[in-house]
C-alpha cells in the first residue's frame, strides 16, 4: 500500500481520502493525476501530481483559466487540461485529466520533433508552446530540440527578444544562454545603458552575471565618478562583496589610493576606513596591499606604537 492510499488530501476546506486518488497517481501517464492550485493576484500557481515520484509546478495567468461549475479548464494548443474539484477563487484541488490535441501532435511530428508522448504533450501545454512559436524561432536561427523549445517558451525567449538583442549587437546567442539571459532579465535597455557607461561588447555570460548580482549602470557610473576604473569582472566582485562608491570615497579620503581589485580584498579582509585611519594615527603609512596583509595576520596599529 502506497503513502498516497493511507494519507488524506486536504484542499479548500475539503478533506478527501487519498484512496480515491491513488489510481490516478500510481502511474505517470501524462493524462491524469491530482492537482492543487493557489491564486496569487493575477497568476495561479498550479501543481500537478502525476505519480508518487513525479510532480510538476507551473505558474499560469488567471485569465488563461476558465472557471466551471466542476473546477477549472486550461486550454492550450497542445491540448486541454481539465481540473475537476473544488476551487473557491483562491485555492482548490482535485483530479485532473489531460486531453492531447491530435493536430498539435501531427504538426510537431511533421517538423521532426516527434513522436510525442502524452507526458511531452502535457509539458507543451503547460509551457504554452505553439507550432507558430517553433516556426518563428526557426526563422530567426533557432533549430532546437523539443526540450529546448519548451524552455524558451516557458521563460519568454521569443523571436521578439532575439531581434531586440540583435538590434543592440548580440546575434546568434546559443539557445541555452539566451534562456539564461531572459530568466535573469538581461534586456536590451540594460545592454545599451551598460555600454553608455563604458561597458560595451560584454559577453552574454558576463551580462548575465552582472544582472544576477545587481550590477546596474548607476553603480558602474558612481564607481567611475569616485575614481575607480573597474573591469567588468571586478565590477561584479565589487558588488558581491559590498564595495560601494561610499566605501571607495572613505578609503580615498583616508589617504589610500587602491585599485578595484585591492578594494575588493580590503572589503573581504576587513581593512575598513576606520582601520586605515588607525594606521595613519599610529604613524604608519601603509599601502592598500600592506593594509590587507596587516588584517590577515592580525597586526593592530596600536601594537606598532
Amino acid at each position: 500500500m502506497t503513502m498516497f492510499r493511507i494519507v488524506s488530501f486536504a484542499v479548500a476546506g475539503l478533506l478527501l481520502p487519498m484512496g480515491t486518488l491513488a489510481s490516478a497517481t500510481d502511474t505517470d501517464s501524462g493524462r491524469e493525476g491530482t492537482w492543487t492550485a493557489d491564486r496569487r493576484q493575477a497568476n495561479v500557481q498550479l501543481h500537478l501530481h502525476l505519480s508518487p515520484q513525479s510532480n510538476r509546478g507551473v505558474t499560469v495567468p488567471w485569465t488563461s483559466l476558465q472557471k466551471t461549475s466542476d473546477g477549472l479548464i486550461l486550454k492550450r494548443q497542445a491540448g486541454v487540461l481539465t481540473l475537476a474539484g473544488p476551487f473557491d477563487g483562491q485555492r482548490g484541488g482535485g483530479m485532473f485529466t489531460f486531453t492531447p490535441d491530435p493536430s498539435f501532435r501531427r504538426a510537431i511530428g511533421s517538423r521532426g520533433l516527434g513522436p510525442l508522448t502524452d507526458r511531452q504533450q502535457l509539458e507543451a501545454a503547460l509551457a504554452d508552446l505553439t507550432v507558430e512559436l517553433i516556426d518563428e524561432l526557426r526563422a530567426v536561427g533557432y533549430d532546437e530540440t523539443l526540450k529546448r523549445y519548451l524552455k524558451m517558451s516557458i521563460h519568454g525567449a521569443t523571436p521578439a527578444y532575439v531581434r531586440a538583442l540583435k538590434a543592440v549587437g548580440y546575434d546568434h546567442i546559443p539557445a541555452k544562454r539566451l534562456v539564461k539571459m531572459r530568466i535573469h532579465g538581461v534586456e536590451p535597455n540594460f545592454v545599451r545603458e551598460m555600454a553608455n557607461v563604458g561597458y560595451g561588447r560584454l559577453s552574454p555570460k558576463r551580462l548575465t552575471k552582472m544582472k544576477i548580482h545587481g550590477v546596474t549602470p548607476a553603480f558602474a557610473r558612481e564607481l567611475r565618478e569616485s575614481g575607480v576604473e573597474a573591469p567588468a569582472r571586478q565590477l561584479v566582485k565589487m558588488k558581491i562583496h559590498g564595495v560601494t562608491p561610499a566605501f571607495v570615497k572613505e578609503i580615498r579620503d583616508a589617504g589610500v589610493n587602491a585599485t578595484a581589485k585591492q578594494l575588493v580584498k580590503m572589503k573581504i579582509h576587513g581593512a575598513t576606513p576606520a582601520f586605515v585611519k588607525e594606521t595613519r594615527d599610529a604613524g604608519i603609512e601603509a599601502t592598500a596591499r600592506q593594509l590587507v596583509k596587516m588584517k590577515i595576520h592580525g597586526v593592530s596599529p596600536r601594537s606598532q606604537e
